[in-house]
C-alpha cells in the first residue's frame, strides 16, 4: 500500500482519498504560506528570472557520458552568449560560442505582472558542418535543464534527435 502526504495551504481541510487497489492519498494542512510538499516528488522552488540564474559555469550533473557536458554563459554588453563542449574520443570539444536568446511565457500566463514579463527560458542555435543543434535552456530547482534538437544537414541519413541534459552550476 503506498501513502503519500502532500501539504497543502491552512484552509484545506483534512482529506483521505480511496485509490484503485486499496491505496490511500492524505492530504494534511501545512503552516500558512509552505509551499506544497510531497514525499514521493520533488520539492519545486519558485523559478528565478534566467537573468540571475543562468550566466555562469555550467556542468553535466550525472558525469561525462558523452553528449554536453559543460557550458559556459554570459551577458557582456547586453549581449547573452553560450559556449559548449561535448565529449569525443574521451576528450572535450568545444562546439563554439553563439548567441542565447532569453524568452519568457505568453504574457497572459502567471499571476503576477512579474511572473508574467520574467524571462524564464534561453533559446539558442549553433550551425555546424554537418547538422544544426537547436537548444532550448530552463531551470528547475538548481538544475539548469537543457534539451538539444540535432538536425543533420550533410545527407547522411543519420536520423535527427533529441536529447536532455541536466546541469549543475559549478562553484
Amino acid at each position: 500500500m503506498l501513502i503519500s502526504k502532500l501539504r497543502f495551504p491552512a484552509a484545506v481541510l483534512l482529506v483521505v482519498l480511496a485509490l484503485a487497489g486499496g491505496a490511500t492519498l492524505t492530504l494534511l494542512p501545512s503552516a500558512a504560506g509552505q509551499p506544497a510538499t510531497g514525499t514521493d516528488a520533488q520539492q519545486a522552488t519558485p523559478t528565478p528570472k534566467a537573468e540571475d540564474a543562468f550566466p555562469g559555469q555550467w556542468e553535466w550533473a550525472d558525469g561525462h557520458k558523452g553528449g554536453m557536458v559543460r557550458i559556459l554563459i554570459a551577458n557582456t554588453d547586453n549581449a547573452w552568449t553560450i559556449q559548449a563542449w561535448g565529449k569525443g574520443g574521451g576528450a572535450e570539444i568545444d562546439q563554439g560560442k553563439t548567441s542565447l536568446t532569453l524568452l519568457r511565457d505568453y504574457e497572459e500566463k502567471g499571476a503576477t505582472d512579474d511572473e508574467k514579463t520574467m524571462n524564464k527560458y534561453g533559446f539558442a542555435v549553433w550551425v555546424h558542418k554537418h547538422a544544426r543543434s537547436h537548444v532550448t535552456l530552463r531551470m528547475q530547482n538548481d538544475r539548469l535543464i537543457v534539451e538539444e534538437y540535432r538536425i543533420f544537414t550533410d545527407q547522411s541519413g543519420r536520423p535527427h534527435y533529441r536529447s536532455r541534459y541536466e546541469f549543475k552550476k559549478k562553484k
